[in-house]
């Protein structure tokens, strides 16, 4: 048997269904080669491994271990602020202070009084000349307070 040969019929080897001539020159060929020989225990090792792995059961409580402590370690935070515990309730207060900001600058600014006349003369050289280019013939205060910004 050559080292190609051990190496395909290990598993066989392994399993007894080798014939006694085959079984044979298996370990005939073991004794002779140091490097089958290392490649064929690494084979045994692997194989103990996973029979080994395929013997471990699980620890049947050990799911209720780690439930209880993820429970125990949230029930030790501490709460800081009661909506980051209970984010349901931002939105209704969020909802709410907007609410009430933007009434409350509606009726600033309906109550307001009218700004005082800027005091622009209807006959400057510019409302003149926006007259004239847009035949217009009369400025109305929204339109004087327009003409104040150039």
């Amino acid at each position: 048997m050559n080292c190609k040969e051990l190496k395909e019929n290990m598993f066989a080897f392994q399993e007894h269904t080798l014939s006694p001539e085959r079984r044979q020159a298996f370990l005939g060929h073991l004794a002779a080669c140091n490097e089958c020989t290392l490649v064929f225990r690494q084979f045994q090792l692997a194989l103990s491994t996973v029979d080994d792995d395929k013997e471990a059961k699980p620890n049947p409580f050990a799911a209720t271990r780690i439930l209880q402590r993820i429970g125990s370690h949230i029930e030790k935070r501490p709460r800081y602020f009661l909506m980051a515990q209970n984010p349901w309730i931002i939105r209704p207060v969020v909802a709410a202070v907007s609410l009430a900001v933007g009434v409350f600058i509606g009726i600033n600014m309906a109550l307001r009084e009218p700004s005082p006349d800027l005091g622009l003369d209807t006959e400057s050289p510019v409302i003149q000349s926006l007259k004239s280019e847009f035949f217009i013939t009369d400025f109305i205060e929204e339109d004087k307070s327009l003409t104040s910004f150039q």
